[in-house]
């Protein structure tokens, strides 16, 4: 017991060493200093990889294909799915979608488009993702499987919108915030918002939508009070803000060695899902459509390679998991957060606003 009270202790500690240092950096050098802890942090299960695919390749062992798991009778729970999806998401000739192009926005997207003549995908990224791959591939997978639609993809550089909501009132934030005002992940997610406002409003868009679901509860963005305060910003400007896939499972939580032996061209996992129909996933979803080669390709390579990189989270998972959730529970950490982003939304209003004064006085 008195082990374990330790740990923690240590551990809410050297949260703050390593974060502290990150408050005095600008935005350029800070981006660089959480890609190089992500860097150190993930060294080891880079060497252990390698070592596995090494061991995999000495051994002749084969990875399972994606054919010999498909289990096809999912087809018609996969359409009561998509009912219950569309059901909070009305028709109409248009929507926006934040695309970053990984498994669950691509559902989404597969699931909007029977019921739109026109889908606007929006990416964005910032310095720290800049050099990432865009989601060319699955739009392209996209346009063959639905070619009644038509699709428009737009990216959107947002580092003007990250650096505002990162160092604006910086040090009332930070007297306010503590750590939390380093959450650099929910000024991202927020900055994607702002940026699509701006679009559905140039564009008179109505709907937009996205591919959230219910994994990585940490994160600013993912939390169900941070959701409904999004919720609320767009409706303000009378756009409806909604999340076909929130409440549809998830992949089942692979053990870190399976993650490691993946078959580089389908995505799937050695010894594999014997089980595949037991999971209602997005990822199913899109393999019972065939438009992915597999049920469940997050964390593979193939996953990486098809869509846009997600910003390094080392620094706010050491703020989180160390610097919070060893001390507190996760409902008040969640309300930490929430305050934190109500502030920011408060600031991205102030910043509708005057944009739409300016525009008003041209």
């Amino acid at each position: 017991m008195e082990d374990a009270r330790i740990n923690k202790i240590l551990k809410w500690f050297f949260a703050r060493v390593i974060c502290y240092p990150a408050f005095l950096m600008p935005y350029r050098i800070r981006v660089a200093y959480i890609q190089f802890l992500s860097v150190v942090i993930h060294v080891p299960f880079r060497i252990f990889g390698k070592l596995a695919h090494f061991l995999l390749d000495q051994l002749n062992i084969v990875p399972i294909s994606g054919e010999n798991l498909a289990v096809s009778s999912a087809s018609a729970s996969a359409s009561e799915k998509e009912r219950q999806a569309l059901m909070q998401i009305q028709e109409g000739d248009s929507i926006a979608l934040l695309y970053s192009g990984g498994t669950d926005s691509t559902c989404v997207a597969a699931l909007m488009a029977p019921h739109f003549k026109e889908i606007h995908l929006l990416t964005f990224y910032e310095y720290a993702t800049r050099n990432s791959p865009l989601p060319q591939k699955n739009i392209e997978l996209l346009k063959k499987h639905f070619p009644q639609t038509k699709w428009n993809h737009h990216v959107f550089g947002i580092d003007d919108l990250v650096k505002r909501f990162s160092y604006e009132h910086y040090l009332k934030n930070i007297w306010k915030h503590g750590l939390c005002a380093l959450s650099t992940c929910g000024y991202s997610t927020l900055s994607w918002h702002v940026q699509a406002l701006r679009y559905c409003r140039e564009n008179k868009i109505q709907t937009v939508a996205d591919g959230l679901t219910k994994e990585l509860m940490h994160f600013p963005g993912h939390m169900d009070e941070v959701v409904s305060l999004i919720q609320e910003f767009y409706s303000r400007y009378g756009i409806q803000y909604q999340n076909p896939v929130r409440q549809w499972p998830t992949p089942v939580d692979q053990q870190f060695v399976d993650r490691l032996l993946v078959n580089r061209h389908t995505g799937e996992f050695f010894p594999g899902d014997l089980h595949p129909a037991q999971r209602k996933t997005t990822g199913k979803y899109l393999f019972d459509l065939g438009i992915f080669p597999s049920e469940n390709i997050k964390g593979s390579k193939f996953d990486f390679l098809m869509q846009h990189d997600c910003y390094p989270f080392a620094l706010y998972n050491l703020i989180a998991f160390w610097g919070y959730l060893t001390v507190e529970s996760y409902a008040h950490f969640c309300q930490r957060v929430m305050h934190l982003m109500s502030d920011k939304i408060q600031d991205a209003h102030r910043l509708i606003e005057n944009e739409t004064q300016r525009v008003a006085l041209l």
